[in-house]
């Protein structure tokens, strides 16, 4: 099987089906809303404390082990190019939740996490990780990558995204 010409337009529209329940659940509609009961958004604010730690050693890791071009764009290799731009590889901070009347989990989805990540910044992020990807990949040769296995550790993470977010009714 030939590759494909863009690895992260590929993955997305591998299983869109899983996608969408990965990205559109029902804790994130009622994060949406405000109306989070407090014990739910306290169980998820515990669980994302710890994405976000591991995040970290997760992209560390991942580089460590990507062979990179020795030479992209301006000269600089891509290592170098991540390396010298701090947050390159993390998400925008997690702002501290704060208190407001009237909602249930207090506000502080609505007032901080969802602009957060909405914002002008966090598109920035996900568009940096994924121009990283796709430099990546374009330089991997012909075969060099199995792209079953990428579909598999695809799969994996919508299963574990799904998982991520807490059952709400």
């Amino acid at each position: 099987m030939p590759s494909p010409p863009s690895l992260t337009t590929h993955l997305l529209h591998l299983s869109p089906s899983s996608f969408t329940c990965a990205t559109q659940t029902p804790f994130l509609r009622h994060a949406g809303r405000g109306t989070l009961p407090k014990d739910v958004l306290a169980r998820w604010l515990a669980q994302d404390r710890l994405y976000a730690q591991a995040y970290v050693r997760f992209a560390a890791g991942w580089i460590g082990r990507v062979e990179m071009p020795v030479v992209v764009d301006g000269g600089r290799g891509l290592e170098e190019r991540v390396i010298s731009k701090p947050g390159a590889t993390q998400p925008p901070s997690s702002p501290p939740a704060t208190e407001a009347g009237g909602e249930a989990d207090g506000g502080a989805l609505r007032k901080e996490f969802i602009p957060n990540w909405t914002g002008d910044e966090f598109v920035v992020f996900v568009e940096k990780i994924e121009a990283l990807v796709e430099e990546v990949w374009k330089g991997s040769r012909e075969g060099e990558v199995d792209v079953g296995v990428l579909e598999g550790v695809w799969r994996d993470v919508l299963r574990v995204e799904e998982g991520f977010w807490p059952i709400v009714n």
